[in-house]
């Protein structure tokens, strides 16, 4: 297994959010971790586990209504998981983000999708909940669909594997999902080539580091969505270890007034690879960029090299930030 080197915390804008916490939350974390062992039987003889709370419980039941449209072949039902603004992105069976493409662009064209898919296609679907991580009014989750695909016309059906990484939003007590990463796996297998041709996505993202090393907060907030989500990975390919940095813009912009008050940035940021939905609604880009932080006091300067996946979208007339990947593994071969 491929190893990483430490990386201090600091020289990272992301990262940096849980410095503060993470010394008071290890008793907390190691407490959680001990009573998610601990189960109570109910009198029916089932399994209550301590760890569940109302949001997760919520966020299960979205996550079985939409199985259960499958199940159903009901696109009606299905639908009903997702926000009227849901990504679907395609990870073509790789952990390698230089080969994920924009599948669907919004619910609508999902619900098309499913519609069609359903009219050739039955699913005898099981689904696994492999974990929850919800913060404030966003979550993560990852699910493990197994089964069979049948097909409606000759009758011979294929097994089902699927992987898919979700972000649910909680909008008037409603948790929807806004984008899902279906197929990407935990293999290093290499993607295809990765084209940075969607020039427009890479200025955006571009600007957005000069915006930081001038410490323009109104540039960098102005390049979010307001209810965007920044997730941190860690550079760890196993995510139940991945976080929520931020999840909202407001959020972000108060860090960041704080931050930049004592902090100095410069981002060397290259866009190796960019994709467009088919509508051109909806966007992707990864960078490879290297982040150095200097202070108001003191001489130490921190840098680091990371891989950060960008999320965009221009449902509110511009382009906007609206999910950001920071820290993510890097794949065997991704430096070649």
């Amino acid at each position: 297994m491929q190893r990483y080197s430490r990386i201090h915390p600091a020289a990272n804008p992301i990262l940096t959010r849980f410095i503060s916490a993470s010394t008071e939350n290890g008793a907390a974390v190691r407490k959680n971790r001990f009573i998610a062992c601990l189960v109570t039987l109910n009198f029916l003889g089932g399994i209550v586990w301590a760890a569940e709370t109302p949001e997760t419980v919520l966020i299960r039941q979205v996550l079985s209504t939409e199985r259960s449209g499958h199940r159903r072949g009901n696109a009606d039902v299905a639908i009903q998981a997702y926000a009227d603004h849901v990504v679907v992105y395609e990870g073509h069976h790789s952990a390698d983000p230089r080969g994920w493409t924009v599948l669907r662009e919004n619910r609508a064209a999902l619900a098309r999708a499913l519609a069609a898919d359903f009219e050739h296609r039955r699913y005898d679907l099981n689904r696994t909940v492999l974990f929850i991580l919800a913060r404030n009014d966003k979550a993560i989750v990852a699910t493990q669909d197994s089964g069979l695909v049948i097909d409606q016309r000759s009758g011979t059906s294929q097994s089902l594997d699927m992987y898919r990484l979700w972000t649910f939003t909680k909008d008037d007590d409603h948790w929807l999902a806004v984008s899902v990463f279906q197929n990407i796996a935990d293999t290093t297998a290499i993607a295809p080539a990765p084209e940075a041709s969607a020039t427009e996505i890479a200025a955006i993202v571009e600007r957005e580091a000069e915006a930081w090393q001038s410490k323009d907060i109104g540039a960098i907030v102005a390049a979010v969505d307001e209810d965007f989500v920044a997730c941190d990975a860690y550079h760890l390919m196993d995510r139940t270890k991945w976080r929520i940095a931020f999840s909202d813009a407001e959020e972000f912009e108060a860090w960041l007034k704080k931050r930049l008050t004592y902090a100095n940035y410069t981002i060397d940021r290259r866009v190796i690879h960019t994709n467009l939905g088919e509508n051109g609604l909806t966007a992707l880009a990864l960078t490879e960029e290297t982040v150095s932080v200097s202070y108001e006091k003191g001489s130490a300067i921190h840098s680091m090299k990371r891989y950060v996946f960008w999320g965009l979208s221009r449902r509110s007339g511009d382009w906007k930030v609206t999910q950001l990947l920071a820290n993510l593994p890097i794949p065997r071969g991704i430096e070649e």
